[in-house]
């Protein structure tokens, strides 16, 4: 995963996004045991390789999202701020129990981890878009999200438009979704 992460902030900064700057240090082990002793369950061990690698964005107040998005619509959380959101969503109607943000857009949407009571090697990523009934699983895994992220980038479904403004090819994007996550539904011709 750390390669493909790795290979996502080059594409971005070939395309001129000021998000490879604003991505903070990666957390210590120590560090991450900290916050995870916050929360009412274990990290999936592929969180904690994505906050070893990079605790998230900087964003910087009165900046717009659009320069910060780590992929189209959303930028990478830092752990302070994921636990943060968590601990302020956890009890309202829409949120399950185990949901984590991992990427958020700013206006109330994420992608979330769904963790258990063990610790676990992965996590399936769903997508919440707040006010909607229905929030399904999108990525089997943040690792297969990341591969997705990273193919998107490689293959032009996500491209800078003329505009300057991070944008999505919907059917190609679709496309890599699905061989990256065969199983998921939302990705089903």
């Amino acid at each position: 995963m750390i390669e493909e992460l790795d290979r996502i902030v080059q594409f971005l900064t070939r395309l001129g996004r000021v998000t490879p700057t604003l991505l903070q240090p990666g957390l210590s082990t120590m560090d991450i045991r900290a916050w995870e002793a916050r929360l009412p369950f274990p990290l999936p061990l592929e969180l904690e390789q994505l906050y070893r690698w990079r605790d998230g964005t900087r964003v910087n107040e009165g900046e717009q999202l659009d320069t910060v998005y780590f992929f189209p619509g959303f930028y990478l959380l830092s752990l302070e701020e994921a636990v943060e959101i968590f601990m302020e969503r956890r009890d309202a109607p829409q949120w399950r129990k185990g949901w984590f943000p991992v990427f958020a857009d700013g206006g109330g949407d994420f992608y979330l981890a769904s963790c258990g009571h063990e610790k676990k090697e992965t996590a399936e990523i769903i997508g919440f878009i707040h006010g909607e009934p229905q929030q399904p699983v999108e990525y089997e895994s943040l690792t297969a999200m990341i591969k997705t992220i990273d193919a998107c980038y490689a293959e032009g479904a996500f491209f800078v438009d003329e505009d300057n403004t991070l944008e999505i090819d919907d059917e190609l994007h679709r496309d890599i979704a699905h061989r990256f996550n065969p199983e998921i539904p939302e990705w089903q011709n």
